[in-house]
């Protein structure tokens, strides 16, 4: 019997669609190795080759003086990756097995059943070699971009790319091989477009590309010929019933004639001799907001870090999102909401409201005069002099309650009105009075009261 070394081993790695190919493969990329071996007995040849670019070609012949066709030989089993692709018991053909992705392949075969039971087997490696497809570009309609993809390789996955003429790149497309993706919305100007396949195999990854000129609708006040026709603004028939052409404000102006072109943002406008009106935008802070518009001149309207509403240039207190320039003034809270400088009763906004004349606690009392804010949870309440009444909150061991709201134990910070109680740790967490197994709404049904543990009911 003759044998043959097997390198499935080598190629258990390459099973497609799960990793990438092992760079080491690489090496046999262009080789065909053949399991033939001299003095075979059974395995006269076994190939594989490159059908297609997706596709391989596996042929054996099977003869021999222990071998011979139909009497001693019961078939042989044949494997890609070491897994069965088929069963034969034909001495000699070929079987194409395609839409394999690129990438290493090993395939051996097995022969069983010869005189005096001999057997024998072989191996052959094949690399296929990514192939991308040839890919177009075209405009079936303004504003749109149709990219055609004709393939002659197996991909899992691809991934289309536009590269707009403003700059950047932006990817329309993601996911199983498509013949076509169509753009649409695109303003007029030309377009880059990039396929590749998703990087898990090996494969370039810059891909193929095209590019392509995007007509759109001609718009009749930009000074740009948008459907390519070589006209621009009113001189295209486009814009003929165009209200900037027909009766738009520079409708038969010669250049540099005043105009409005409507934008407050814009000064010194005049036509440009195509019926289009245009002036200059005005920033004198250059933060990108127009001077009709900006809400903070000077400064940078681009910040709002409590999102108020108002860039934190011009918020007295940008962290907080009810302090602003035209917040509600509140007259009993020590804070100057609406950022004019004046706080409370000092503030003219809160001359009439009764904190201030006569229906708060401390209307009219002087600072530090003792009164009720109305909250249970503060202490040693007094009046800060502006008609607003204020306590101490004391919290000390930070769990959110003081002793004045219900904390039970103000040092203990797992004991607290509405805390989990525990059945064991001789504490009064939630501070109902009750303590572990002697709280029945909470550890009746606790293991550690009812007699699930060694020291049930004991503290």
């Amino acid at each position: 019997m003759t044998s043959h070394p097997s390198s499935d081993g080598n190629f258990n790695k390459f099973i497609p669609g799960l990793r990438a190919v092992l760079p080491v493969l690489l090496v046999l990329a262009a080789v065909v190795m053949p399991g033939e071996r001299a003095n075979a007995q059974n395995v006269q040849s076994f190939t594989c080759n490159q059908a297609n670019n997706d596709s391989i070609q596996v042929c054996w012949s099977i003869g021999g003086t222990n071998c011979s066709f139909p009497f001693n030989y019961d078939g042989a089993t044949i494997r890609m990756n070491g897994s069965i692709v088929t069963q034969t018991t034909q001495p000699s053909s070929c079987i194409t097995i395609p839409n394999l992705f690129p990438g290493g392949y090993s395939f051996s075969i097995d022969v069983e059943g010869c005189t005096g039971g001999i057997s024998d087997s072989a191996v052959c490696n094949r690399f296929l070699p990514c192939t991308n497809p040839i890919v177009s570009c075209s405009t079936p309609a303004i504003n749109q971009a149709l990219i055609t993809l004709m393939y002659t390789s197996t991909f899992p996955q691809i991934e289309i790319t536009m590269d707009p003429p403003g700059g950047g790149t932006v990817t329309v497309y993601s996911g199983p091989p498509i013949p076509a993706h169509l753009v649409t919305g695109l303003p007029a100007g030309v377009y880059g477009f990039s396929f590749a396949p998703v990087p898990i195999f090996d494969c370039p990854p810059s891909g193929v590309a095209c590019t392509v000129q995007v007509n759109g609708t001609e718009i009749c006040n930009n000074g740009i010929d948008d459907d390519g026709d070589g006209l621009i603004d009113c001189a295209d028939p486009d814009c003929a019933a165009d209200p900037a052409c027909s009766a738009g404000p520079c409708s038969g102006g010669p250049p540099g004639s005043p105009c409005d072109d409507g934008d407050p943002c814009t000064v010194a406008d005049v036509c440009d001799g195509t019926g289009t009106c245009n002036g200059t935008f005005l920033d004198t802070d250059s933060d990108g907001v127009c001077d009709a518009f900006d809400i903070c001149p000077g400064g940078d309207d681009s910040l709002d870090s409590d999102v108020d509403g108002v860039p934190d240039f011009c918020d007295c207190d940008p962290l907080d999102g009810t302090v602003f320039p035209g917040a509600t003034e509140i007259c009993g809270n020590g804070i100057d909401n609406d950022c004019d400088g004046s706080i409370d009763c000092a503030d003219p906004d809160c001359a009439t409201d009764p904190a201030c004349t006569g229906g708060g606690p401390c209307s009219g009392a002087p600072a530090g005069s003792p009164c009720d804010d109305g909250d249970p949870c503060t202490i040693n309440d007094v009046c800060d002099g502006m008609g607003g009444c204020a306590g101490e909150f004391i919290d000390v061991d930070g769990d959110g309650f003081s002793t004045a709201c219900g904390d039970c134990n103000d040092n203990n910070d797992a004991m607290y009105p509405g805390a989990v109680e525990i059945c064991n740790d001789n504490f009064d967490n939630d501070c109902d009075g009750g303590i572990d197994c002697s709280d029945p709404d909470d550890c009746a049904t606790d293991p550690a009261c009812t007699g699930g543990g060694p020291c049930s009911g004991a503290p």
